[in-house]
């Protein structure tokens, strides 16, 4: 029984024996002017009793009545769910054996008990776009949405059917509405951002790249996300550059530069552009750091460029000689600096240094011939002639020579089983050049290498 019920009664019951003492003979009420009745008091305390247990047990009842029909209804609704769950996991397992039409039919099942049940419309909707019905996915992960509202499955299902349907435009209006309810989407932001580069707009682009990093946590993909942005700060520079948008760019690039410093096509746009507004010595300053920490030969011949222009040839002979002892991280510069201190009549010098790639590039074109000019310039015909003989059968044994591409054996003519390991048609034609490098400060190098970069 409830207390207030019970509390209200226990009043009224006293209220009445109150009256009766006051009024032990007999009680009248006028209920007209003229008309009255007489009651004695027991009758009336009696009648109040009475009223007052009928009160509380039609209380009661309708409470635990009302409680009963509530646990009835949870029971009914549980009763369902277990079902509708039942039916979802069998359409699961039908769809994970292959069978298509049953899993289809369990999924509908359900949506014709439960018209709006979330995870029946995701999986028929994805069911229909892994079998081609991208349509079909549409209309019934739109109906999710607008069922379900804020659910981050139902804008991530119909993103993936735009994405398929080749619909970028309106992929992206529900990225970016995913995006506005749920700021740290990883996935709308990521998908976002694939046909925001599509679309050049790389302001966008990193904004949204700035927003991954600070909800990356592990170390690792921290490190790999902040070198993406700094290709898209990259992308960045050269669309203002294409557009002579110069007020911001300095800051752009750098910004781009503290992201990933070994990120080299960013320093080299620092130097475009210092050169640009005229500080060169800035810019060569910033090219001869970068190829210090790459070995990348590209800001060498950034940094012969601006000397060149300026007539300087003892500061080209002085960078070169310098670049030399970097040369280990990159062997092709003993072969460029010689060919520059060549150019310059410094045949003893040209000699020594190309003689120093030997044991990078000896079993090569380029090595030999590089060797051939030093010899020839500096006097020694016949070494230049022996060297001659071997570029040239060098290069015939290469352009002739055949390797299986499974087990490495080498042929001379081209046939169509190997005979050391018995494939088919494994033979590919060898290599002529092999410009490997051997230490780490090239490997970071090639990671940050220039697009379209000529050696």
């Amino acid at each position: 029984m409830p207390i207030r019920v019970l509390l209200a009664f226990l009043i009224i019951f006293s209220g009445c024996l109150y009256i009766a003492y006051l009024n032990q003979e007999s009680i009248t009420f006028n209920y007209l002017p003229n008309a009255s009745i007489t009651i004695k008091p027991i009758l009336l305390l009696f009648a109040f009793f009475v009223f007052g247990v009928v009160s509380v047990f039609v209380v009661t009842f309708m409470t635990a009545y009302r409680s009963q029909i509530g646990l009835w209804r949870i029971s009914g609704k549980k009763r369902l769910e277990d079902k509708l769950k039942g039916m979802y996991k069998e359409g699961m397992e039908a769809e994970m054996a292959g069978n298509i039409k049953l899993a289809e039919a369990f999924y509908k099942k359900i949506l014709k008990k439960e018209e709006n049940n979330l995870e029946a419309m995701i999986s028929l909707g994805e069911l229909y776009r892994a079998n081609g019905k991208v349509k079909e996915a549409i209309e019934i992960h739109t109906k999710a949405k607008l069922a379900h509202g804020e659910k981050v499955e139902t804008f991530i299902a119909l993103a993936k059917d735009y994405i398929i349907a080749e619909s970028p435009g309106d992929a992206l209006t529900v990225l970016q509405d995913l995006i506005k309810t749920n700021p740290t989407s990883l996935f709308a932001l990521t998908e976002a951002n694939k046909i925001l580069s599509k679309q050049g707009k790389w302001k966008d682009v990193i904004e949204n790249q700035k927003r991954i990093i600070s909800i990356t946590y592990d170390p690792e993909e921290r490190k790999k996300n902040s070198k993406i942005l700094a290709q898209y700060f990259y992308e960045y520079v050269l669309d203002l550059w294409s557009k002579d948008s110069f007020d911001e760019l300095l800051k752009h690039i750098k910004e781009g530069i503290s992201y990933d410093e070994e990120f080299m096509p960013l320093k080299l746009a620092l130097g475009e552009y210092y050169v640009k507004v005229n500080k060169e010595r800035k810019a060569i300053k910033v090219w001869w750091k970068a190829f210090v920490s790459s070995a990348q030969v590209i800001f060498l011949k950034k940094i012969e460029d601006v000397y060149r222009k300026n007539n300087n040839e003892q500061k080209i002979f002085a960078l070169y000689y310098d670049a030399v002892s970097y040369a280990d991280a990159n062997p092709i510069i003993y072969l460029i600096s010689g060919k520059i201190f060549m150019e310059m009549g410094k045949s003893e010098l040209a000699l020594r240094t190309i003689e120093k790639a030997k044991s990078h590039f000896s079993d090569t074109v380029a090595y030999n011939l590089a060797l051939y000019e030093s010899y020839r310039n500096y006097g020694k015909l016949a070494e230049a002639e022996e060297v001659s003989l071997n570029a040239v059968k060098e290069s015939w044994n290469n352009i002739s020579k055949y390797r299986c591409s499974k087990c490495s054996a080498s042929y001379y003519e081209w046939q169509v089983r190997c005979d050391s390991c018995h494939s088919l048609d494994s033979l590919r034609l060898a290599s002529s050049l092999d410009f490997s490098v051997t230490t780490d400060g090239l490997d970071r190098a090639k990671q940050a290498a220039l697009k379209g970069e000529v050696l």
